[in-house]
């Protein structure tokens, strides 16, 4: 809701049962925690693109280099990010 726009409703103080309703119902409070969850989905992994010339490849490539851990570490170190993005 937050990234598309929406108001984010306001929490509710109070718990209104219709009686006529209740009957059988178990009412169970519930928290929750939105920045947890914001915080979880901000540092979700994705997938990009990136170009880098051929003979570099090969390198790389024989000596196991992880494309992600190093892109990550240098993109980090390019923006002076000391830690991760939280």
């Amino acid at each position: 809701m937050e990234k598309d726009g929406d108001e984010i409703p306001v929490p509710s103080k109070s718990i209104n049962i219709d009686p006529k309703t209740a009957k059988g119902y178990i009412v169970s409070p519930i928290t929750v925690f939105p920045d947890l969850v914001k915080n979880e989905l901000d540092n979700r992994a994705v997938k990009t693109n990136l170009t880098i010339p051929a003979w570099l490849k090969e390198i790389a490539e024989k000596q196991g280099v992880n494309y992600s851990k190093v892109f990550h570490t240098a993109l980090m170190d390019y923006l002076e990010i000391n830690q991760p993005h939280r």
